[in-house]
């Protein structure tokens, strides 16, 4: 019993620091250095849904260390920031990593420091979560392991990812995709970065390049179609122009990257690429960055916004819309009753309802939630699994 009450005051945390997001959004980083394009966190335009930090510190050992780096932005102002934009419904998360800040993790040792380190962080910016965009060469075992600790100390935190083009092709060398099937239950969105590629595979085995329609679609559909994400984890990555360290693959017009959402979404709008399905879950786009889209007096996110927000009904993305009522939580699996009340959909009840870090209660794959042919209020269609849908009322 007083495991099970421990387990609850965790989970009761995490639904208190976390809000829901929309079903499709907008991520931007932010950045964390002086520059002609600078600006607070307050100034962010509100059709930012996710305001990425970059970049974190790397202090050795696996542990993450945070300074600002902007001038005349003090502690306070910053943390005081953080929590309006939360007030505002978005949520700030910082990157780990960046292409000047090689990351490794080579031992348990340093797994374990990076997990706490992260949860230290996060308590005392105020940060919803950490995003993934180590861009040299890494081991990524010691980093699933990091992460998954992470979900321990802070369950449901927010999990982005970042990599390039190459790191979620369908080859041993793709450490991103490797970190994605052990992960994909904690993850919340992989913004490929569509750009600095060379010519890649799509999901149909042909070569596609970027800065096309094709090249988002065919690339995400390895993701998507290949069974590695939901299409509510995938978010496409792009950078428009005015680009000052040489990027390649920039787009002219955000017009491009819209049709490839709408594409994805919708079947309309596509390029000689036809994706495997229409994607209505698919998360949204990514930018780099908030401070270049400034510069064009935020041509970008006032293009996409009301875009995303077309029919964009909630998408439960916090615990609390994963779980009932605390009062109405049922014994766990093996203890007892489980469950006893109507689910939410027919297709998307579960079998069984399991209290623990990892198993939050939500229609998942896996025999804990579609392992017999009925459950309480209707079947368990294995077609669903994998879906975080509401269990029940």
């Amino acid at each position: 019993m007083q495991i099970r009450i421990l387990l609850l005051s965790i989970l009761i945390s995490s639904i208190c620091s976390l809000k829901e997001l929309p079903k499709h959004i907008l991520t931007g980083y932010w950045e964390n250095w002086d520059s002609p394009d600078q600006l607070r966190l307050h100034e962010i335009p509100l059709g930012f849904n996710v305001v990425i930090i970059g970049f974190s510190d790397n202090l050795g050992s696996g542990n993450i260390g945070f300074t600002i780096q902007q001038s005349s932005y003090s502690i306070d102002q910053f943390k005081n920031d953080v929590k309006l934009l939360n007030s505002r419904g978005q949520a700030v998360i910082l990157s780990i990593g960046g292409a000047s800040i090689p990351w490794t993790l080579s031992s348990a040792t340093e797994a374990d420091n990076f997990a706490k380190s992260a949860f230290s962080i996060m308590t005392e910016w105020g940060f919803d979560g950490i995003d993934i965009d180590i861009e040299n060469e890494f081991n990524p075992s010691y980093l699933i392991t990091a992460l998954k600790k992470l979900s321990l100390l802070k369950p449901g935190y927010r999990l982005f990812m970042a990599p390039g083009t190459h790191n979620v092709q369908e080859n041993s060398s793709a450490v991103y995709l490797k970190m994605i099937k052990e992960l994909k239950d904690i993850i919340t969105v992989v913004n490929t970065q569509y750009y600095n590629s060379f010519p890649q595979y799509g999901f149909d085995g042909k070569i596609y390049t970027q800065g096309t329609i094709d090249f988002f679609t065919a690339l995400a559909d390895i993701l998507i179609a290949g069974s590695y994400l939901d299409a509510s984890q995938v978010g496409l990555g792009v950078v428009l122009t005015p680009s000052e360290i040489g990027d390649t693959g920039q787009l002219s017009s955000p017009q491009i990257a819209i049709d490839a959402f709408t594409c994805l979404k919708q079947g309309k709008n596509c390029g000689s690429y036809k994706p495997r399905g229409k994607y209505e879950n698919i998360r949204g786009l990514m930018t780099w960055d908030i401070n270049w889209d400034k510069r064009k007096s935020f041509r970008f996110v006032n293009a996409v916004k009301d875009v995303l927000a077309t029919n964009n009904d909630p998408l439960s993305t916090t615990i609390s819309s994963l779980m009932p009522t605390i009062s109405s939580i049922p014994t766990p699996c093996g203890r007892g009753k489980i469950g006893n009340r109507k689910c939410l959909q027919r297709g998307y009840c579960c079998s069984k309802w399991f209290i623990s870090i990892n198993e939050r209660g939500y229609c998942g794959k896996g025999i804990n939630y579609c392992k017999s042919s009925s459950c309480v209020g209707g079947p368990c269609h294995k077609k669903n699994c994998g879906k975080r849908e509401n269990c029940f009322l």
